[in-house]
């Protein structure tokens, strides 16, 4: 199978993917829960064995990997928080190397996906490897510079893996939902819920989403990519690919500490300064990224002050130098949020400038109570 065969193989299954949780997403909310053939129930009756999509419907998309790789993400420093069930992003920025890039991400949990109605809260909750699984996501990303002598069409795939998250979202709101006091009438155990329950539940439900943002966490990722440097989907090839690892410290509820490396090999750039009329534009560069961030603020609402050490060999030219770089990040309508961010070099090797990424995140519409 040719290289451009399985890049497509690959963007149709992370495609599917997504009209699969679409699809549920467009059900209607009182039988997106279990399945009648699952074991899962709602979460105020159970609240071991409720739904494990029941839980969290709103979590901020972390970065994503695919993007990383292809130098687009607004910071350097990789967000370590749980994922959502899917992702998309929209991005428009100039490269480290000032040329402008348009591109698109999507983000998915298989898991969660494909294999989530055969697990239950009370088995998230004491299986591990069941909890890593729900946090561990897939991307694919495209690229494609809009100028010369950069034209060219840039793809990669993506596996992210959060190894622990002190602010796991639905391990949260199954220890929030335990301690919801329901009192049941003997004569009718049938009879609803009270308004007050449906409240507590509510909350739970909010306050789990919360704490994501902010929480103690590790992640590892890593992502191959591909370019065709004339811009053609017909002449993609290898382009390297690269791994990484951050951790975070949360603050209370209102602030982060994050520190991340990252290491890429192999790709092929066109280094700031190329005449648009080079016939050879591009160069293999090798890049290693360490620094930290500080995040504070709330979930809908967050700043961001980092600071990195760039060292890069390009065309087999040593260089390195430090970055700065500031950001905000805000809600602007449920499940939808704006990521602004300003890198800064004080020596003038790179192209500061401001990145900008629209995200969306998305879970199921799960039963959480009796309807």
């Amino acid at each position: 199978m040719s290289t451009s065969m399985r890049i497509k193989t690959v963007f149709v299954a992370v495609f599917l993917s997504a009209v699969s949780l679409a699809t549920a997403q467009l059900a209607p909310a009182g039988n997106s829960g279990s399945s009648p053939e699952s074991k899962s129930k709602d979460c105020i009756s159970d609240s071991v064995n409720c739904d494990l999509d029941a839980t969290v419907t709103e979590i901020v998309a972390p970065t994503s990997p695919a993007f990383t790789v292809l130098g687009l993400s607004p910071t350097n420093v990789s967000k370590p928080n749980s994922p959502s069930e899917l992702a998309t992003s929209l991005i428009n920025a100039f490269d480290d190397n000032g040329h402008f890039q348009s591109g698109t991400a999507i983000d998915v949990v298989p898991f969660l996906v494909f294999a989530s109605k055969s697990f239950d809260l009370g088995q998230y909750t004491d299986k591990y490897w069941v909890r890593v699984l729900s946090r561990t996501s897939v991307s694919f990303a495209t690229t494609k510079g809009t100028s010369s002598p950069d034209t060219a069409i840039r793809m990669a795939t993506g596996l992210r893996v959060s190894i622990f998250d002190l602010g796991d979202p639905r391990a949260a709101f199954n220890k929030c939902v335990s301690k919801i006091d329901i009192v049941v009438d003997p004569n009718n155990p049938g009879a609803p819920i009270s308004d007050t329950a449906k409240q507590q539940l509510a909350k739970c439900r909010a306050d789990a989403a919360k704490k994501v943002w902010n929480a103690s966490s590790f992640v590892i990722a890593g992502a191959p990519a591909w370019i065709s440097t004339d811009g053609s989907s017909s002449n993609l090839k290898r382009n390297g690919g690269g791994f990484w690892a951050s951790l975070a410290y949360g603050i209370g509820d209102w602030g982060q500490l994050t520190v991340s490396a990252r290491r890429q090999t192999g790709q092929n750039v066109s280094p700031a300064g190329t005449s648009s009329d080079a016939t050879n534009a591009f160069v293999l560069q090798d890049t290693t990224v360490a620094g930290g961030a500080f995040k504070f603020g709330r979930s809908d609402f967050n700043g961001l002050f980092e600071g990195l050490y760039i060292g890069k060999r390009t065309g087999g030219v040593p260089d390195s130098y430090p970055e700065f770089g500031f950001g905000l990040e805000k809600k602007l309508a449920t499940s939808v949020y704006l990521e602004l961010n300003y890198r800064y070099d004080i020596t003038s090797k790179q192209t500061s400038g401001i990145l900008a990424n629209l995200k969306w995140s998305f879970s199921r519409q799960a039963k959480l109570s009796p309807q």
